[in-house]
């Protein structure tokens, strides 16, 4: 967890985004395997949404906790309202994915919500791709203005 806002806090949680990257990266990748199997995939869907849930729910705490600690610094271009925003955000995505997991348990083979599933778990995808690949940017770009700050 980012205790202070420096150069090297910034590198790691640029390196914890692009890793969270690359894991939806590779569940989008399992998610185009599976939909050509000829039975849904139910039982491994809701296990990668359930540790999906769990990684981004820890992802997130440290996220806003580093920019607790950088709003607390004053650190330049880092604004109060920035954190409420991502903690907003984050409670939002983090509420879909818990409709996610309820849609699934009532949802069964032979049932007709397999579409439904198949398109909410897509969309939810590049939902939490677009905001991480956001974050990184902004973190990628805050890298240099603390490193030449030394």
């Amino acid at each position: 967890m980012v205790t202070h806002y420096d150069a090297e806090s910034l590198d790691a949680m640029v390196a914890e985004q692009r890793d969270v990257l690359n894991q939806l990266a590779e569940l989008r990748t399992w998610w185009a395997e599976a939909a050509t199997e000829s039975e849904p995939p139910f039982e491994p869907l809701c296990g990668h949404v359930l540790a999906l849930r769990n990684r981004m729910s820890q992802h997130f705490q440290q996220e806003e906790a580093a920019l607790r600690v950088a709003v607390d610094a004053g650190a330049e271009g880092v604004a109060a309202g920035q954190l409420h925003e991502m903690i907003r955000a984050h409670a939002m995505l983090l509420a879909d994915l818990d409709q996610m997991l309820q849609h699934l348990r009532v949802c069964r083979p032979g049932m007709d919500c397999w579409a439904d599933v198949s398109k909410t778990f897509d969309t939810m995808l590049s939902t939490l791709q677009a905001h991480e690949s956001q974050e990184l940017a902004l973190l990628s770009a805050a890298v240099p203005a603390a490193k030449s700050s030394r």
